[in-house]
């Protein structure tokens, strides 16, 4: 049964059902210029009644009480085990092409599976070459509950709380979707947060930065110029190269012209005729 369960999770996250993204809080979850194809699984959202057979639905179940069908089926199937493999397979699910965003890393924390450290390079927009690292946490409730973004470099902006950067994700996921939103659609909305089409669409009920948001809407000059020096200060040797936390496996290391110039010949060596992967 654990081995059925895998392979379920495994093609629910690989092929992923057409699902409208929250245009009732900010833009689309997606930003077009990050799509290779439309029909990507970068662009959709599962329903989690989607697989739902109705005819395997027993007049038993139905006089059970009305809990919706993705949080039973999390719970008939749950167990620290099973979560971990389907953490696991969320992870690698991220290789898949159109997953994880361009210009988005992420890579799992040395000592837990319920942490990932990534590293986002921005590259337009009002923090234009920002270097942005953040970490994601995993609840213990997940999937039932959505996971914890937190941005480990210093921006301000309306969706991150200055005390301790965290990211608001509930803003375009107010409710989680077991099996239906994974962390992939959080890491997209991670991206065009950076971008006008998003910032532009937010309330201030959105907002962990009030300051930052009325910034944008009243003192745009100044706000632009704040996200400027934020994004400068991303650069910064003592930023950059500064001493990740001690489980984080994302590190910087100043290089040499000759040890870039060995590196980029490995890694074009590297590379498979027909094949633009490494």
């Amino acid at each position: 049964a654990a081995k059925d369960r895998e392979l379920s999770l495994t093609s629910a996250v690989l092929q992923t059902p057409t699902k409208t993204p929250n245009t009732a809080n900010s833009g689309s979850l997606v930003d077009p210029g990050d799509m290779m194809d439309v029909d990507s699984p970068v662009t959709q959202r599962t329903q989690a009644k989607a697989n739902t057979d109705e005819s395997h639905i027993s007049e038993e179940d139905l006089k059970e009480p009305a809990v919706p069908l993705a949080i039973n089926s999390s719970a008939r199937f749950y167990s620290e085990h099973m979560r971990r493999s389907e953490l696991r397979i969320e992870l690698m699910s991220l290789s898949v092409r159109g997953h994880t965003p361009r210009g988005v890393y992420v890579m799992p924390s040395l000592s837990s599976i319920n942490v990932w450290y990534g590293v986002m390079f921005v590259k337009r927009g009002y923090w234009r070459d920002a270097v942005v690292r953040f970490r994601i946490d995993i609840p213990r409730e997940y999937p039932n509950t959505h996971p914890i973004i937190t941005l480990m470099t210093l921006i301000s902006h309306p969706l991150v709380r200055l005390e301790d950067g965290r990211f608001a994700l509930e803003q375009q996921f107010p409710q989680w979707t077991p099996y239906g939103d994974f962390i992939y659609h959080a890491l997209h909305y991670l991206k065009n947060a950076f971008k006008n089409h998003v910032i532009r669409q937010l309330q201030p009920r959105d907002c962990y930065n009030i300051g930052a948001y009325m910034k944008f809407k009243n003192n745009f000059s100044q706000f632009r110029e704040h996200a400027r020096v934020d994004s400068m200060k991303s650069r910064k040797p003592e930023a950059l190269y500064r001493p990740p936390p001690h489980d984080c496996p994302i590190v910087f290391s100043p290089l040499s012209d000759k040890q870039y110039e060995s590196i980029m010949m490995h890694v074009k060596s590297s590379v498979t005729p027909g094949n633009n992967s490494v």
